[in-house]
């Protein structure tokens, strides 16, 4: 009876490897299929992030909606619009501009990426006596890596750390620059 139950076990199991090993050949086909046949519209992506935080004195929204392209199939180039909102207490700030991006797949999915933003920021500052508006022109130039964490064939969530070299008092993004976008 052990030698039946045995037999049995390794049979199933046998029937799993066996299934296994050809999932893994089919994938393996597609996959490379898939990769020798990109066309232009299979090269373009979109994404971005959005960022939201509220407190009692302090309030932050972002928008930053992009479109990229694979170069290659290790790397990237996108660009996209920047909006910004920011309040601190009764001053309040408007950041309007760009970005545009590189970045390189070193291996598997970690990444190295340069991104430079470049944003004119509106605010108005708000005393008891009157309130003023200015402006300013705010350079960021930024690089780091990440991690890309596939959801599907072309979407992937990018965790990413950054240094800003250009940070300032007016830079929105301060060091270290913890970003997260999504592409599809």
């Amino acid at each position: 009876m052990n030698n039946a139950k045995f037999f049995i076990l390794l049979s199933i199991l046998g029937l799993f490897v066996h299934s296994t090993i050809f999932c893994q050949d089919d994938y393996d086909d597609f996959y490379y299929e898939e990769e020798q046949e990109k066309t232009v519209r299979d090269r373009i992506f979109f994404g971005g992030n959005f960022g939201l935080s509220f407190s009692t004195n302090i309030s932050y929204v972002e928008v930053s909606p992009l479109i990229g392209y694979w170069i290659t199939d290790n790397l990237a180039a996108g660009t996209g619009p920047v909006y910004q909102y920011i309040k601190y207490y009764d001053d309040k700030y408007n950041s309007f501009g760009g970005r545009i991006y590189t970045r390189y797949i070193i291996f598997r999915n970690f990444f190295i990426h340069a991104e430079e933003q470049l944003t004119v920021q509106k605010y108005i500052l708000t005393s008891p006596q009157s309130s003023n508006e200015e402006s300013n022109l705010i350079n960021d130039l930024m690089i780091g890596g990440g991690l890309r964490m596939p959801i599907g064939q072309r979407s992937s969530i990018n965790l990413m750390l950054l240094y800003n070299l250009t940070e300032s008092s007016l830079s929105t993004k301060r060091n270290p620059v913890i970003m997260i976008d999504f592409n599809f």
